[in-house]
């Protein structure tokens, strides 16, 4: 049923890559309302051609999915890493409408995506979104970050980063990179699998990376170990709001030679639950895999 104006937006909040975006205060009471029933209130859009309103629609919780890594970007040793997502709608009897955001490595932070773009998947089918950051979608050549798809309908949501060496006569190796829920994201993880050389022409380089899902910046304290559990380094970083962080294994052990170390692994505090994340490549063949935090139920004794 219509109602009267419970929030008005304007002027604090725009549209931006297609979602309203702004901020303002509200009763806690009105808020909580919402917040149990979404579906009691709506949204209208008023323009000056219909100003009783042009686009309604009821709210409705949303699902949440973010890969911690995408993009297109040349690398190391001639790599050219190219991203495809697929995006699978589990219903048997309607489509689904999904949002798909870009959210890019930043220093800053990010209020708004980069990029967007909105799909239609029809039941038991998927979207196929190959070279996602290419310019069929959301056309964010050179840049990485993180992707977030975002729904009212329940989706499986997956990646595959790939070196793609076909100009040169070689083939497509690749990393599955899954999506995670906001639910699964953890404040306290651990990546096992850690292997790095400098050599182009033998062993491993690692990278490690951090997504932070939240408005506000985050702090993450990461600690690289051996084998026997010897801390190599540790590192204290500030993530913030919104945005993908990536960088090299060297940035945790400050001064040591990692040049041919193997069987490491790096586990994190955040403040607050976070997507952390290593890419382990291959140096001679580009073949790469990924490593996504696992649950760590030990303390860090110096916790952010």
């Amino acid at each position: 049923n219509n109602g009267s104006v419970l929030i008005g937006f304007t002027p604090t909040a725009t549209f931006s890559n297609g979602r309203l975006k702004g901020a303002i205060s509200i009763p806690a009471t009105d808020a909580a309302n919402i917040k149990a029933n979404p579906a009691g209130f709506y949204v209208n859009v008023h323009t000056t051609a219909f100003g009783g309103g042009e686009i309604r629609g009821q709210l409705a919780a949303a699902n949440e999915y973010d890969t911690g890594v995408s993009g297109k970007v040349q690398g190391a040793a001639g790599s050219n890493f190219v991203t495809d997502v697929r995006v699978f709608n589990p219903s048997y009897t309607s489509k689904a409408v999904a949002l798909i955001e870009f959210l890019p490595s930043s220093l800053t932070g990010n209020v708004n995506a980069a990029a967007s773009k909105p799909v239609e998947i029809p039941a038991r089918g998927e979207a196929v979104l190959d070279d996602v950051n290419g310019p069929n979608h959301l056309n964010a050549p050179g840049l990485l970050g993180a992707l977030r798809v975002t729904s009212q309908n329940q989706l499986a949501v997956t990646s595959n980063i790939y070196n793609d060496q076909r100009s040169n006569g070689k083939g497509t190796s690749g990393q599955f990179v899954p999506a995670l829920t906001r639910a699964s994201l953890l404040r306290r993880g651990v990546l096992p699998h850690i292997s790095n050389s400098s050599a182009i022409d033998s062993g491993f380089r690692t990278n490690i990376g951090v997504f932070n899902p939240n408005q506000s910046a985050v702090l993450v304290r990461a600690e690289l170990r051996t084998a026997d559990g010897t801390l190599l380094g540790a590192q204290n970083l500030t993530v913030p709001g919104l945005a993908q962080q990536q960088f090299p294994l060297s940035l945790l052990a400050t001064g040591i030679d990692l040049n041919a170390a193997g069987a490491m692994t790096i586990s994190y505090d955040a403040s607050a639950p976070v997507l952390g994340y290593a890419a382990v490549n291959d140096n001679v063949s580009g073949d790469s895999f990924f490593v996504v935090g696992q649950p760590d139920p030990g303390v860090s004794a110096s916790q952010p």
